[in-house]
């Protein structure tokens, strides 16, 4: 896709991580969060430009499967709050896209006085389609350990669709917001 005048590879990565009722993002900072003892992995998400959405345990397998498919092109990562994200990517595995796009970003920039979460951005993008909304799943994941969830197919199994989805939204939330940036 050409992003400022560059020809990138689109990738929309969305990882999922153990909480629990005292260690969450509200309750600290990303900084925080991803450096304690608690940090732990499920899964990460990745949509390859329009592409399906694949669910990955593996982190490292995640990032050669992108690395595959970029082959020697730049990759642009789309979020949904990048600087969650890209941290992950930064302190645990040292990888790091040619550019990064934050769709939280994007939708405090095109609605300063609107909530920028992804449930609230969907509503704002698609009134009227009800399909394009965010899942309720993840609160049946508070305080559930990996461990837990890898053992676990079904559990395994809706956390992954979960994910899969918000690579989605995330994915064409960008798309449609992408048109009202300019270049400069």
């Amino acid at each position: 896709m050409e992003i400022l005048g560059k020809d990138y590879l689109l990738v929309t990565l969305d990882f999922e991580t153990f909480f629990a009722p005292k260690y969450t993002l509200t309750a600290m900072n990303t900084f925080t969060y991803v450096a304690h003892e608690l940090f732990s992995i499920h899964g990460v998400g990745i949509k390859i430009e329009d592409q399906k959405a694949k669910w990955f345990r593996d982190t490292e397998e995640a990032l050669d499967y992108i690395d595959t498919r970029a082959d020697g092109k730049p990759v642009a990562m789309v979020c949904h709050n990048t600087y969650f994200d890209g941290w992950i990517l930064h302190k645990h595995f040292d990888w790091h896209p040619a550019l990064y796009i934050d769709t939280m970003g994007m939708s405090r920039g095109l609605f300063p006085t609107h909530s920028a979460s992804l449930e609230k951005l969907a509503e704002r993008l698609w009134p009227d389609n009800n399909k394009m909304r965010k899942g309720k799943e993840l609160v049946n994941f508070k305080g559930v350990t990996t461990e837990a969830l890898w053992a676990n197919p079904a559990m395994e199994q809706t956390m992954a669709r979960y994910c899969i989805q918000d690579c989605d939204l995330t994915y064409a939330a960008f798309m449609r917001m992408e048109p009202f940036y300019p270049d400069s």
